[in-house]
């Protein structure tokens, strides 16, 4: 700080005058003599400093006092809580044998008795163990006046007292560093005797901000004494503090234990030991908050502080020795002086008015001091408030003495790290950038007063960067100082950079373009063939038009047959284009401008091009038009690659649509099963309640297969939104085409004649029938498509075993063996042979717009292939088209999956079961089918509702039936809650959306089975008696 060494030697001088004299007064008054030992008294007596009041002190350290009997059992030990005066006299008075108290207390009743510690605490910080503590300087949270640490200037402020550590001792050291006197800037200060006390005194207003140690606030909060809410911490500008509690200033050692002078040192190491060995789990340790204890720590950072504030040790301090050390070392001379002293008395009346000289020249230091502060807080307002990153270093090494804000912003140091670091942390370390070139440029600079140069400079996160740096001497404060003004030019050097980088480019391109000069006019034509640009020049005055051979090569043309004018030119471009090109030629001539035109041109052989062409326009002395110069560039392969990429971009539309499409219908298909297992629950209760062999059984039997059908319906759905994982396996062709055409024949019109002639109506093949079902919908759509504007159409469709040989079989690129053919054929338009070779190929379609989306035939493709087999079109314009599917065809002996089944068995029960659904319809039917089997049955249709239900009456159920999609909580939700709840719970877990979850992953989470909506009466039975099955 500015003038602080100066003002500190002036006050020094006159501070030890006067205390030098009250000090050998007090010297004559004591006594000289006392006993050096006092004797040793039981119990043992453990004096702690109580920071929160005396029964707060008793309920913490009590239990130590039991620890220590039990561990110590030939010797009492008892505790006595004490204030901070209390304690300085029960030390002086020996009254008691050891000490408990804060650091900057032991370090002065270290100095002045002697004491010895012999132990740190270890804090128990949540869950963590501390060995270090800190200050909390906060306000209410609700304070808008007070938000910053600058903020607390002209507040009334409270503390602990004036000897407590974390609650003043440590806040005071951050305020006195920047440059606040509690005595000056504060309203108020007033010291409330204990940690709580200053809490209720600004949580109540009567202080407007106070401090305490870190720990006080979360453990009255957990003492339900405060609210942590209700409190703001204000932090100390330059100070990042890691800790698990609020704090504000730095770090110190925690609290000691010490024993006095005269306590025996075998009763020390005993007590050490002890203590040295008390677990965490101790109970002592656990009613203390503490982790136990361990070995002294280092208290210089103590020291420190009671130095920087002239306290305790420290208050007569006069350089490097103290006031004690010099009598110790002086005893002779302190005896001669006090007899001078004494002779001095006489002279009482001189040294009043000494004294009186005295209290002048003190207020005019105060004054003195006042303006070295404002000057001092001026150039630090100056300092950190520019926008020029400075560096303060000394003049002689290079070290760092300050930085100001703008530098911390750039370098990520702040004033403090600043301090320990050196040269090579903040530079890049490449050469010239290291160490010892810094010191060589500081001495350069040193030597010339200033120096300005580039450096490559280093961030505290590694980061490197370009600065400008302004070396200059300076002298502040008295001291010799190096000013280092730097500026950030990394943009400034990249830009250097560049412009260096295009300037390299730009010479060799000229270098290049001259290279390209020399070269040879077949150099020339080669570049111009290369780029399918040629030149040409024309001759106004005489109509005589010259091509380059690139030109030539454009218009398809031998340079033997040079065309003599423009008009030959002309009959080259396209009639529909040459209006337009003739127009811009005009309009050039017309405004002597520059022209462009794109154009298409008909090469001899007929084929048609197109040519961007440019053309500039020269004139002579006398302004009329001589020669027009210019270019003709083929960019028919560029319009081409544009029309490609509009296609693309059309295609991507497209797909995207289809997603959408598929999210859409997988959310219709998720509500259908719901509703599908609505009808056929309430079909399968009613069939159950019919009488036997009756008309209503078989006209309900009709309900339940079409339902049936039309959960096969929602699987394809679910299929095509990419909702449900396939199965391929062994299934009969002939039946899922029949069965396919049943459902198509619904949405065919009347006048196509729809005829299905099965030849194979055993044959199998592996697949996965509901991708064979979409392949025969897409075809046979594709077919009623292609024959919607006839009067009448034929639709036909073949299944037949088939054998292709070694050539038939290569000539379709299949393997040769035994097939089933699938045959698709109609009487439409038919397919054009320039179409047919496209139609698998993804959103390839002829349809109108909003009738296809280009993708059935694509899908179909990649189905049969999946299946190892081959699809082939034929189609004749007029007559029609036939599409031939080659599967391979598995051997008889293999089992077929087959739709239809026996009746299933209704296992029924008496166990009590929770039902789960979000649908009230499903729920209801939930009910009365397990009702109807027998079960017990709670149902609800709300998951939340459910999880209250279970937490209240955990026991009440053998068994939870929940659906998957829900909303607030989804059945897996539910069914972790239920285990968390009750870890044997069974759980059934139902869902409509297959690949949500599998019954693999369902088991992994402890859900017992899995059921796919819709389901039957027989499957939900079935599952309930298969988990309700003791565990083998």
């Amino acid at each position: 700080m500015l003038g602080s060494g100066c003002s500190r030697k002036i006050s020094s001088r006159i501070s030890t005058t006067l205390l030098f004299f009250l000090v050998w007064q007090l010297f004559l008054l004591c006594p000289w003599a006392a006993p050096l030992f006092a004797e040793q008294r039981e119990p043992v007596k453990i004096g702690v400093l109580a920071k929160r009041g005396a029964e707060q002190a008793m309920k913490k350290w009590s239990a130590s006092a039991t620890y220590l009997n039990e561990a110590l059992p030939d010797t009492s030990f008892v505790i006595i809580p004490l204030s901070f005066a209390e304690l300085r006299l029960a030390v002086a008075d020996r009254r008691i044998d050891f000490v408990i108290t804060n650091s900057s207390y032991y370090v002065q009743l270290e100095h002045e008795y002697d004491l010895s510690r012999i132990a740190t605490l270890k804090n128990s910080v949540n869950g963590s163990v501390e060995k270090r503590f800190g200050g909390v300087i906060f306000t209410r949270a609700d304070n808008s006046h007070i938000t910053s640490f600058t903020d607390l200037v002209n507040s009334h402020f409270a503390a602990v007292n004036r000897d407590s550590f974390g609650g003043w001792q440590m806040a005071w050291r951050e305020f006195a560093g920047r440059g606040i006197s509690p005595e000056r800037d504060f309203a108020s200060l007033t010291f409330s005797g204990d940690h709580d006390k200053v809490v209720y005194a600004v949580l109540s207003g009567k202080a407007d901000a106070g401090t305490v140690r870190t720990d006080t606030l979360e453990r009255m909060a957990a003492e339900g004494k405060i609210g942590l809410s209700d409190i703001k911490l204000i932090p100390v500008p330059g100070l990042s503090i890691s800790f698990p509690y609020l704090c504000s200033t730095r770090l110190y050692p925690e609290w000691p234990i010490a024993k006095l002078k005269e306590t025996p040192d075998s009763l020390a190491e005993r007590l050490s030991v002890a203590l040295l060995s008390m677990p965490a789990a101790a109970r002592a340790a656990q009613a203390a908050n503490i982790a136990g204890w361990t070995i002294p720590l280092n208290y210089q950072p103590v020291h420190e502080l009671m130095r920087e504030l002239h306290i305790g040790p420290y208050q007569f301090h006069l350089g490097t020795t103290t006031i004690v050390e010099f009598l110790r070392d002086h005893t002779l001379g302190v005896i001669l002086f006090i007899t001078l002293i004494i002779l001095l008395i006489t002279g009482l009346s001189v040294a009043f008015h000494l004294n009186q000289k005295l209290r002048r020249a003190q207020r005019e230091l105060a004054t003195q001091l006042a303006n070295i502060k404002r000057a001092e807080r001026n150039y630090r307002e100056i300092f950190d408030r520019t926008n020029e990153a400075i560096f303060v270093h000394d003049i002689t090494d290079g070290a760092i003495v300050d930085i100001n804000q703008a530098a911390t912003a750039i370098y990520g140091y702040t004033p403090e790290e600043a301090k320990e670091i050196g040269m090579s942390d903040i530079s890049s370390g490449e050469y010239p950038y290291n160490k010892e070139e810094a010191l060589r440029v500081i001495a350069q600079a040193r030597q010339e007063n200033g120096k300005t140069f580039e450096w490559h400079a280093r961030r505290k996160d590694n980061s490197l960067f370009w600065a400008e740096v302004n070396l200059k001497p300076a002298d502040i404060g008295g001291c010799q100082r190096l000013l280092a003004v730097v500026h950030d030019i990394t943009a400034r050097k990249q830009a250097e950079n560049e412009l260096q980088r295009y300037r390299h480019h730009l010479e060799e391109m000229i270098r290049e373009r001259t290279a390209d000069l020399i070269k040879s006019e077949a150099g020339l034509a080669e570049a111009q063939r290369l780029a399918h640009l040629g030149s040409w020049e024309w001759q106004l005055e005489d109509d005589i038009l010259w091509w380059s051979n690139e030109t030539f090569h454009i218009f398809g043309l031998d340079p033997e047959d040079a065309p003599a004018d423009h008009s030959t030119f002309m009959a080259a471009v396209h009639p529909d284009d040459r209006p337009k090109l003739q127009q811009a030629i005009d309009l050039a001539l017309e405004k002597k401008e520059k022209y462009s035109s794109e154009h298409r041109i008909i090469r001899p052989d007929g084929s048609q091009r197109i040519v961007q062409e440019y053309g500039k326009v020269f004139y002579g002395p006398t302004g009329i038009a001589q020669r027009m110069v210019g270019t003709t560039q083929d960019i028919t392969e560029r319009k081409e690659i544009e029309i490609e990429q509009r296609t693309l971009r059309t295609q991507l539309t497209q797909a995207q649509k289809l997603e959408a499409i598929g999210t859409m219908a997988s959310g219709i298909a998720h509500d259908f099963n719901n509703i599908l297992g609505a009808i056929s629950g309430y079909t399968e209760l009613a069939i159950m309640k019919s009488q036997e062999n009756s008309e209503i059984v078989e006209l309900l039997n009709q309900v339940l297969g079409a339902g049936k059908r039309a959960g096969d319906l929602v699987q394809q759905i679910l299929t095509f939104s990419r909702k449900e994982k396939l199965h391929r396996q062994p299934v009969i062709l002939a039946d899922i085409v029949v069965e396919s055409l049943k459902l198509l024949r619904a949405t065919i019109p009347t006048n196509i004649d729809l005829q299905a002639q099965v030849r194979a109506p055993e044959s199998k093949i592996m697949a996965d029938p509901t991708q064979i079902h979409q392949v025969v919908l897409n075809l046979c759509t594709n077919a009623h498509h292609a024959m919607e504007l006839q009067q009448a159409g034929i639709l036909n469709v073949q299944v037949a075993d088939t054998e292709l040989g070694g050539k038939e079989a290569a000539a379709r690129n299949l393997a040769a063996g035994s097939y089933v053919k699938l045959t698709v054929s109609d009487t439409g338009s038919g397919i054009s042979p320039e179409h047919l070779e496209r139609i698998f190929d993804p959103f390839f379609t002829t349809k109108d717009q909003g009738k296809g989306t280009g993708m059935g035939l694509s899908v179909v493709h990649g189905i049969v292939k999946s299946c190892e087999g081959g699809i082939f079109a034929h189609s004749k314009m007029g007559e029609g088209s036939t599409f031939t599917l080659y599967f391979p065809k598995l051997s008889d002996a293999v089992p077929t999956t087959s739709s239809e089944s026996t009746a299933p068995s209704m296992p029924q029960g008496n166990a009590r079961i929770l039902f789960v659904d979000d649908e009230p319809t499903l729920v209801e039917l939930g009910q009365l089918i397990l009702t109807h089997l027998g079960y017990q049955v709670t149902a609800v249709s709300s998951s939340l509702e459910a999880l209250e239900i279970l937490q209240e009456q955990p026991e009440d159920f053998d068994l939870l039936i929940t659906d998957q999609s829900m909303p607030k909580m989804t059945g897996c939700q539910l069914a972790k809650e239920a285990i968390a709840i009750r870890a044997d719970l069974p759980i059934i877990l139902c869902s409509g959306y297959g690949s949500l979850m599998t019954p693999e992953e369902a088991k992994i989470l402890g859900i017992r089975q899995f059921i796919r909506k819709p389901y039957d009466t027989a499957v939900i039975a079935t599952a309930v008696q298969e988990t309700l099955k003791p565990s083998a």
